[in-house]
């Protein structure tokens, strides 16, 4: 985890001045559904998956009171497992029922989740050609209801017709129908118990306009039936109004508001490009309501890319807890508390705006599906360095941690040998520094080393970094070595690594905040 912005030590939180019931506002619809996992490929099965509401309450009891956010997905959600229940025994989840061409059920079976994945490992003995799904809601009011997954689909409450539909995915890429898959949904009023069916059965769709080969693929691949099938149950979105002023109460009312916003699974995954760093959904406007009421607000970025943060100045902290795992809601409350410090570093710059990357316009073309690399070798925090975008919000490397640090008696203790070290016979150069930390508590330090070439044609490049735990109040010694790898380039002409020789090194708390400069012979 990252520490961006800590104004007035805010952070870590005193665990024991926050003992009083309502201290702190826990904001956010990431903080009840932290996303633990990414999307796609980026999923797993965990045992289970710890929210930040949870960890924090684990730690801090009833001084925690937790207000939901705004909405924060673009598609409709999966029913959580604790929101329906099989009708067949009453048990958490739902019943799954497979039909083959003649309507024969072949498989008969409960799913402890909202969600059924078929064509991939089925033991069937004959191709699927429907499956039915059936769950009672165990909650009623203003309710959206709805299925996920590709294919023609009839819904049924209480046996009452919602729709009759089919349901396709947009575009042509087989991999988006999979792990992206197409939804209805729509909100209405339920009744508590209300029993919730749909049937989807497997058909042959219009193939979507693409490139060759692409439109054949998904075209039978929706017709094998491959794919998520899962049923849409849970409240309906609530005004935004009415969200922010929940929100604005109980900030206003504790000691400390903490936010939790960021990207979902469905934002974090291959299956779709962004076409924007912008926080999905009104998350901007929640942060801005609760800082203007609160007396102190600290933020949890749950992101594992870039977001802009246009509240950035207006808000005390920002952590970055980016994607956290299946125990990620303990691991933020002890970041927030102190019990760790979250001493990372950014692995990647943050632009400042849409469109103010180095890449930002590197696309296919659609036609001959050509990906021209504009961008050549000044590749992410190269290329913001060499001034082809605006500077970023944040640089490769930027974060403070918990100390206070200093650095001091900078200097190459080896200028070492580049050439001979890329033929393997010699070191690189190596660089020691004294950082000092200030800070009443110990805290680790990463101290960073990029080499800038001489030769302007050629970007500057992180050559080694070396994490160094510094204690209160004291100083520790660190020496970085650089990777002589580094130093080489790849020569078309001659098809051979060549060695860059002069240039400099910059000693650095990341990228933007260089604290020393080397030349080298």
């Amino acid at each position: 985890m990252v520490v961006l912005k800590n104004a007035g030590g805010l952070l870590p939180l005193p665990a024991d001045a926050l003992s009083a019931p309502g201290s702190v506002a826990l904001v956010g619809r990431l903080a009840i559904r932290t996303t633990c996992m990414g999307g796609g490929s980026a999923q797993v099965n965990p045992p289970h998956e710890i929210s930040v509401a949870e960890g924090l309450r684990t730690a801090l009891g009833d001084a925690v009171t937790v207000v939901d956010g705004v909405e924060v997905h673009e598609r409709p959600q999966l029913a959580e497992a604790a929101a329906i229940e099989d009708p067949d025994n009453g048990v958490s989840g739902m019943r799954v029922r497979i039909l083959d061409a003649s309507r024969e059920v072949m498989s008969n079976e409960h799913s402890e989740g909202a969600a059924v994945t078929i064509g991939f490992d089925d033991d069937l003995p004959r191709p699927p050609q429907s499956v039915r799904l059936s769950a009672r809601l165990v909650s009623g009011g203003l309710t959206r209801v709805g299925v996920i997954g590709t294919g023609r689909w009839r819904i049924t409450l209480d046996g009452t017709d919602l729709a009759e539909l089919d349901v396709t995915p947009d575009g042509f890429d087989p991999g988006g129908a999979v792990l992206l898959p197409p939804s209805w949904s729509m909100d209405l009023e339920v009744r508590e118990g209300a029993l919730l069916e749909a049937e989807c059965s497997i058909v042959r769709t219009t193939p979507q306009p693409g490139p060759d080969g692409l439109v054949g693929t998904l075209s039978h691949m929706i017709a094998s039936g491959m794919g998520t099938r899962g049923l849409v149950a849970g409240p309906a979105p609530r005004p935004m109004e009415d969200v922010l002023a929940d929100a604005v109460a109980a900030a206003r009312s504790a000691e400390v508001a903490v936010v939790v916003v960021g990207n979902t699974a469905e934002r974090e995954t291959e299956a779709k490009d962004k076409s924007t760093l912008a926080l999905p959904g009104e998350q901007d406007a929640l942060v801005r309501a609760v800082a203007g009421a609160a007396r102190r607000t600290v933020v949890v970025v749950n992101s594992a890319t870039p977001v802009l943060m246009p509240w950035f100045d207006a808000v005390d902290a920002v952590l970055v807890a980016g994607i956290p795992g299946q125990e990620g809601g303990h691991a933020v409350a002890d970041a927030l508390l102190g019990v760790r410090e979250p001493a990372g570093r950014l692995v990647t710059s943050w632009p400042a705006a849409d469109g103010a990357a180095p890449a930002w316009d590197v696309a296919v073309t659609p036609t001959a599906l050509d990906l021209p690399y504009t961008d050549d070798v000044f590749v992410g925090y190269r290329g913001f360095h060499a001034g082809r975008a605006p500077a970023p919000a944040h640089w490769l490397g930027e974060g403070q941690g918990y100390g206070e640090f200093t650095y001091a008696d900078v200097e190459l203790v080896d200028a070492g040998d580049a050439v001979a070290a890329t033929m393997g016979a010699g070191a690189a150069p190596t660089v020691a520094v004294t950082v000092r930390n200030a800070a009443p508590r110990a805290a680790r330090e990463v101290v960073q080393v990029y080499f800038q070439p001489a030769d302007e044609t050629e970007p500057v490049r992180l050559a080694g970094f070396a994490a160094v735990d510094v204690p209160a109040a004291g100083e520790s010694r660190v020496v970085v070595p650089t990777d002589a790898r580094l130093w080489r380039r790849w020569d078309e002409g001659s098809s051979a690594w060549t060695t860059l020789g002069g240039g400099a090194l910059l000693l650095a708390r990341g990228l933007g905040d260089v604290r020393a400069r080397l030349e080298l012979p």
